[in-house]
């Protein structure tokens, strides 16, 4: 999981692609061949140990590799200047549009709010006070729907 994260922090998404079928092919060939190469150890040597100093020898010269890893890479110039890849970049003009249009609707929206809330106000408490859901319905014991005269069994 940390390689692919690890490959679009350094290359960019633009480069993503090339870059794991490299590493994937790596990984493939390194894990057919060196199985192979620690049992050949085994059967010279009559025992695991060389095969595992070669496996910490591979162990340390990736983390080396690893370790003289650019921290980022730049690409092509835009406009004279380098854009970092991989999050690093400035925002986009079409993102800072859509930032300042719902900064916009927002406020529009909070005016809005405080329009009706003045409107309120100005109404008083008794005007519209009263739930629509529940207007004409009148508290207590309710007429029955059939008429008196009918028998209730």
């Amino acid at each position: 999981m940390i390689i692919p994260l690890m490959a679009a922090d350094l290359f960019g998404l633009r480069r993503m692609g090339r870059v794991m079928g490299i590493v994937l092919t790596a990984d493939g060939v390194a894990e057919a061949v060196v199985p192979m190469a620690v049992a050949s150890l085994r059967d010279r040597s009559g025992s695991y140990g060389p095969g595992f100093a070669l496996l910490v020898a591979l162990a340390a010269l990736g983390a080396v590799a690893v370790s003289l890893l650019p921290a980022r890479v730049y690409i092509r110039p835009r406009n004279g200047q380098n854009e970092a890849v991989a999050g690093h970049t400035r925002p986009s003009v079409n993102k800072r549009l859509r930032e300042a249009q719902k900064k916009e609707r927002q406020a529009a929206k909070a005016e809005r709010r405080a329009q009706r809330a003045e409107e309120r106000k100005q109404r008083g408490p008794s005007a519209g006070s009263e739930d629509p859901d529940i207007a004409g319905i009148v508290p207590g014991p309710q007429p029955l729907p059939w008429g008196e005269d009918e028998p209730t069994s």
